[in-house]
């Protein structure tokens, strides 16, 4: 008995030929699903999925499943703005997330506008290079910055607001029972002498401190 799953062709010649062909069964494409992900920046930025790179706002069918979505922490615009991420639109707050996506989704993302404070502290004089590392204290919380031949930086983003900055008076470099030797806080670079001052950071911002 012939197996059903044959086909049988004819070929015209002069006697019947009978020839099966098989058949084979595909399965049928996957499912797809429109994803929608916008934020509220004014120009597009990278984002992965998958580990495969894109832009948002993004508005693309992806297969049903679970999928990794990476959004940057921090973006710098062609305008030299920086924007800090701050959560998804149904709560999540880290940047990175698995998907399930069962359906077409629309998602929105909340980034937040931060300035970029850089501190720089600097020994000059004949007893350069300085302590090892400077005390910097923004609105209390102290950072400690490493000394690199004579000049130390800070960077961070911070929103907009006023913010207290103070740095150490003096560094005791050597101590001996006949001599001690110590740098003290000369000025910053914009002419404020005292070594606590107040900025209020609208803009990014450099501020130079002087030790002599």
């Amino acid at each position: 008995m012939l197996d059903p799953s044959f086909q049988f062709i004819l070929l015209p010649t002069t006697q019947h030929i009978v020839l099966p062909i098989w058949h084979e069964a595909f399965p049928p494409p996957p499912e797809t699903h429109t994803l929608s992900i916008t934020a509220n920046l004014p120009e597009p930025v990278g984002i992965t999925v998958d580990g495969r790179a894109y832009s948002m706002p993004l508005f693309l069918n992806f297969t049903q499943g679970n999928h990794i979505i990476d959004l940057p922490v921090r973006v710098l615009l062609a305008n030299g703005t920086f924007y800090d991420f701050h959560r998804w639109g149904d709560g999540l707050a880290e940047p990175r997330r698995e998907l399930p996506l069962n359906g077409s989704m629309w998602l929105k993302v909340a980034y937040e506008k931060v300035y970029r404070l850089r501190i720089r502290v600097r020994t000059e004089g004949a007893l350069t290079p300085g302590p090892r590392s400077y005390a910097v204290w923004v609105n209390d919380a102290q950072h400690s910055v490493e000394n690199k031949g004579g000049e130390g930086e800070l960077v961070l983003y911070l929103k907009e607001g006023r913010y207290e900055i103070k740095l150490e008076r003096a560094y005791v470099l050597y101590m001996a029972p006949t001599a001690t030797l110590q740098i003290t806080f000369n000025r910053w670079v914009d002419g404020v002498i005292d070594h606590i001052r107040d900025v209020y950071l609208d803009r990014n911002m450099e501020l130079v401190a002087i030790y002599r």
